[in-house]
């Protein structure tokens, strides 16, 4: 890799986890945002119904005390379990509880995550910014099956999981971008060791 692909890579290392770091800046207004908005509407009473609506669906398809025993290895009593305080769903005298302050986090988490995603996407469109392309061209050197692979990915899905990669935030980014640096780095030291042995060979 010569100096100036290796500035391009730099650049683009840092383009991708500055779009990280903003979409995470960008979430967090959004977040204080949206706080004020639920102090200023008394959205907790929209949570409250919410969580009271949960509990109602759990107690009609759990009557009796044996098919409650049951259901406590079904989807529905692992989803009480998410908004509820007891380990186990369940209070004493197998009486469900769901809190709507668990409820609110639970679906604010997931509205996050998913506005972080659709700006990711929608960064990596405008910019032009391929992840998937620079984590292919280093998986080249490391396995070809992987290279393939992800050659076979159209590119507008390419920009899109890029996008889905940037909007994870900035440090599963770094995770991955400090793992394919630690590629590349040994990639260059298998070059020069391969090099040197050349030249020995060529000196005897």
């Amino acid at each position: 890799m010569d100096v100036g692909s290796l500035a391009d890579l730099l650049v683009l290392y840092l383009q991708i986890l500055l779009l990280a770091l903003l979409i995470e800046r960008v979430i967090e207004v959004l977040m204080s945002a949206w706080k004020y908005a639920e102090w200023a509407y008394a959205i907790h009473r929209f949570w409250n119904r919410h969580a009271r609506r949960i509990q109602q669906r759990f107690e009609t398809q759990t009557w009796g005390s044996a098919i409650t025993r049951a259901l406590r290895l079904t989807s529905i009593t692992r989803q009480a379990r998410s908004y509820t305080r007891a380990d186990d769903g369940l209070h004493r005298g197998n009486l469900v509880i769901i809190d709507g302050t668990l409820v609110r986090r639970v679906a604010v988490t997931v509205g996050a995550r998913t506005v972080a995603i659709l700006l990711g996407i929608l960064l990596c469109w405008a910019g032009g910014i391929n992840f998937v392309e620079l984590i292919r061209t280093v998986a080249t050197d490391e396995s070809t099956a992987i290279a393939t692979l992800l050659q076979a990915i159209p590119p507008w899905l390419q920009v899109t999981v890029s996008g889905v990669l940037i909007g994870m935030g900035a440090e599963p980014v770094h995770r991955i971008i400090r793992n394919l640096e630690r590629r590349r780095e040994q990639r260059v030291k298998r070059e020069r060791l391969a090099q040197v042995r050349l030249d020995t060979a060529a000196s005897d």
